[in-house]
């Protein structure tokens, strides 16, 4: 016997694949299914997935969105999937919004903005993805589910994130039903002495790679800093011999020679602890 779904809506509010994913989920449950995007763009590739399903579709900034929660009658579960925009208290503190959130780590530890290149820098082996309740206290609330992932020495900010993104439509998958029909328990994040809140304005070591760390710390910031061509981070910065130089490409290879650095036409090679670190094309800022 099929269990009751005891809400008469769904609003998914995030960005990317894995807003879509949660919003065909619940398709699969109930027809009145919307997705919000906090981004004003001409166009996404969210807008684009949703048009193609027939998922109704719409960017507001801030102030829309407020409107939007703020005038919803129906009794509704809210997806924040990829989303940065923050719950005012008044919108969490209404009677027929149940909101829940994906987070890309562990919690209670890495809460706050980029996790994953936090679970990087600070040479985490293992983080994952929680599902949890949206309260006014960031990354806070009662936690659904979590599942693990492993980091390797390969991954960066970026794919890592990536990852985080499959696992957690994975998982909202395999839960969504439970989920709309309420049968889901929530339990209470566990205290952490290591939990601490990231800030957007936060950056590893300041984006400034120190060539006195020893290889693995390297490894890891270079890694942590890694998006790719979207830059979220900004440019790496590194000193040597007292200038200053910013780069974006890197390489790392395992099995170096001794202990050094030196340059090699516009790029600064280090050898450290079994790797060696290509600090590609640097310019002096």
């Amino acid at each position: 016997m099929e269990s009751k779904i005891c809400y008469e809506k769904v609003t998914v509010l995030g960005s990317g694949k894995l807003a879509y994913q949660c919003a065909g989920e619940c398709r699969k449950y109930i027809e009145d299914v919307e997705v919000l995007e906090y981004k004003v763009t001409e166009s996404t590739v969210l807008e684009k997935l949703c048009g193609r399903e027939g998922i109704p579709y719409a960017c507001l900034d801030r102030k829309g969105l407020y409107g939007q929660l703020m005038g919803e009658a129906k009794k509704t579960l809210v997806v924040s999937a990829g989303n940065t925009y923050l719950f005012p208290g008044d919108v969490i503190g209404r009677e027929n919004l149940e909101i829940i959130n994906w987070h890309n780590a562990l919690l209670p530890r890495h809460k706050g903005r980029n996790a994953e290149a936090w679970s990087i820098y600070e040479g985490d082996e293992i983080t994952g993805i929680t599902w949890h309740r949206i309260t006014e206290e960031v990354d806070a609330g009662d936690i659904i589910v979590q599942e693990e992932i492993l980091i390797d020495s390969n991954m960066t900010a970026l794919s890592l994130y990536q990852k985080q993104c499959e696992v957690g439509g994975q998982v909202f998958g395999r839960m969504a039903g439970k989920i709309l029909s309420g049968q889901v328990s929530y339990r209470k994040q566990e205290a952490d002495g290591s939990a601490g809140m990231h800030f957007s304005k936060e950056i590893p070591n300041g984006g400034y790679l120190d060539t006195r760390w020893e290889g693995r710390r390297i490894s890891c910031f270079l890694r942590a800093m890694d998006y790719g061509g979207l830059l979220l981070l900004g440019e790496m910065h590194v000193i040597w011999e007292d200038r200053h130089y910013t780069f974006r490409k890197y390489r790392i290879s395992e099995g170096a020679g001794p202990q050094e650095i030196f340059w090699q036409e516009r790029d600064l090679i280090l050898r450290r602890d079994g790797y060696e670190f290509v600090l590609k094309n640097l310019h002096e800022e």
